[in-house]
């Protein structure tokens, strides 16, 4: 069954046309190794929600809402019951494959880490003609995180490396809130998230007796930990010693940043005081239609 629109089909009802939609799914997430329970990533559509408002884009009036769109094979778009007025009254559109629920200063979705949710917004639709609606993932993954040993601080040249024994990295999501579909286009930072629940415990990201001794040995765990996008304080502990000496690190936090729609993979440099760095490395996930750009996106940030 096709699921995306290819065709600009126009679809008539007497001397009205019928409101039609193509659609397209951003960068979806690929899989990866399972720590816990994961939802299944969405790479298709047979049909979603949409709802729509009308009047200037400050004072916004509510039209229709969360009314089911499902592909027509015969219309070659995604269909329902809705007609365009006459004349234009500049609707706006908001989509997704959950149930869409409207308050007066928000326009939301429910969402939580058991689903992948995925949401659409269009401000300015082309009157009287079908208009692809671009669905992009709300939710961030939590993808590999790798230990490297830090450089000792000292004069020699080349410097030898700390090594690292009892590490254990956790993190704990935030896992649930309303997504304001309007609010949140456009953004991948956590905008546009109200009312977020955290989850009752920490999940254990990284857990190595070690040792790591060079960095040749780093160390490497893949997560799959689906969370709502922010930027989270990850708590690291670890053993740090270099000839007779040594010292233990608990619970040091790194302010991490999540973001919607990537695998946010993470490398964590570990040393002697004042030498936690981390890299936090974003990749956009899987291309699963047309017309998308890469985005690959690149951080170095230093605690």
């Amino acid at each position: 069954m096709c699921l995306f629109s290819i065709s600009c089909n126009k679809q008539a009802v007497g001397e009205q046309q019928r409101i039609v939609f193509g659609a397209q799914i951003g960068p979806s997430q690929a899989s990866m190794g399972v720590q816990t329970k994961v939802p299944t990533p969405v790479t298709s559509l047979s049909s979603f929600y949409v709802s729509a408002t009308a009047g200037p884009l400050d004072d916004q009036v509510p039209v229709w809402n969360s009314d089911i769109y499902s592909w027509s094979d015969t219309e070659g778009a995604y269909v329902s019951t809705h007609l365009w007025p006459s004349p234009d009254p500049s609707y706006h559109f908001l989509a997704s494959n959950l149930r869409i629920y409207n308050e007066p200063e928000n326009t939301f979705v429910n969402a939580d880490t058991d689903t992948d949710v995925l949401c659409a917004y269009m401000a300015s639709p082309n009157y009287l003609k079908e208009n692809t609606l671009v669905f992009k993932h709300v939710l961030a993954r939590l993808g590999t995180i790798t230990i490297k040993p830090g450089k000792v601080f000292t004069d020699v040249d080349p410097a030898p490396y700390y090594t690292v024994t009892d590490v254990t990295i956790k993190v704990t999501p935030w896992n649930k809130g309303k997504y304001d579909i309007e609010k949140g286009d456009g953004h991948n930072d956590g905008t546009g998230w109200l009312a977020r629940e955290k989850a009752d415990s920490p999940v254990i990201i990284a857990q190595t007796a070690g040792p790591i001794d060079s960095e040749g040995t780093a160390y490497s765990q893949a997560n799959d930990l689906w969370l709502v996008p922010e930027t989270y304080a990850i708590l690291l502990s670890w053993t740090v010693a270099h000839d007779a000496w040594s010292r233990t690190y608990e619970d040091i936090p790194a302010a991490v940043p999540m973001y919607a729609g990537e695998i946010n993979n993470v490398i964590f440099v570990l040393g002697g005081d004042k030498s936690l760095v981390f890299e936090l490395i974003t990749t956009p996930q899987e291309v699963v239609t047309r017309d998308l750009s890469t985005n690959t996106e690149y951080n170095n940030i230093w605690e």
